[in-house]
């Protein structure tokens, strides 16, 4: 008689403290073999909590996803955790609280999970969904080649304030991506200078919405851009999530 356990699905959201860090596991082909581009991922940090309801593994379930070199802070990112065929089935608090702790220890302190509850299958589905629509915030450094003026950082702050932005597949993820247009919205941008061409930025935006290209246009393919607003050159140098919203 074979027996079948259903996999046990629990909400929660999750806090990435480092760079270099992919959501799950990253390989790349080499000529010995597969080998993992980045030592940690969030996914693979979360495998400790398998150990406490005796589980054959965990698998991540989350509401979109940052850049491997942005970190994810604020609340964090909302997910759904699967434990595949899971000995222990009762969300105790006592339990829950064990494997957050567990999780923040294991990833010495770079990712951190707080569990809610148990959660449907069907929860796995919405939570994917409604990512493409909530709005995020992010915090942007951003260089010039120039100097850039506290009147052209009014600007950007002004163009892009309800701003609708037409924005193809950005060609550093074409390999693996269609080549798609969408317009996505941009709700709010707030400057700060830092020097004559240093700037910080927060930006307030459209789920689905590549931050990066935002910034320096990519070749024409995001329109309009922070760079082509003002006419200079401008890049992203860091990226973090402050907030996801559901």
């Amino acid at each position: 008689l074979d027996i079948i356990v259903k996999p046990l699905f629990i909400s929660g959201r999750y806090i990435k403290l480092g760079r270099k860090i992919s959501q799950v596991e990253w390989l790349i082909l080499e000529k010995e073999g597969y080998r993992l581009k980045y030592d940690l991922s969030v996914e693979k940090s979360l495998q400790p909590i398998a150990e406490i309801f005796n589980a054959q593994n965990v698998v991540l379930h989350a509401a979109g996803r940052e850049d491997v070199d942005a970190r994810m802070l604020g609340y964090g990112r909302p997910m759904i955790i699967e434990l595949k065929n899971p000995k222990f089935r009762k969300l105790l608090k006592q339990r829950l609280l064990e494997a957050e702790k567990k999780v923040a220890r294991e990833s010495n302190g770079y990712v951190h999970v707080f569990l809610y509850g148990k959660a449907s299958k069907n929860k796995v589905r919405e939570v994917k969904e409604q990512a493409k629509y909530h709005a995020k915030t992010y915090k942007v450094l951003v260089i010039s080649d120039v100097k850039v003026s506290e009147e052209e950082l009014k600007r950007i702050e002004n163009v892009f304030s309800n701003k609708v932005v037409s924005q193809r597949t950005p060609t550093r993820v074409l390999h693996r991506r269609s080549d798609v247009l969408r317009e996505k919205k941009v709700y709010k941008v707030v400057a700060k200078r830092i020097c004559e061409n240093l700037f910080e930025l927060l930006v307030k935006c459209e789920g689905g919405l590549y931050v990066k290209e935002l910034v320096d246009g990519d070749f024409g393919r995001t329109y309009p851009s922070f760079s082509s607003t003002i006419n200079k050159n401008l890049k992203c140098i860091e990226l973090d999530v402050l907030n996801v919203s559901m």
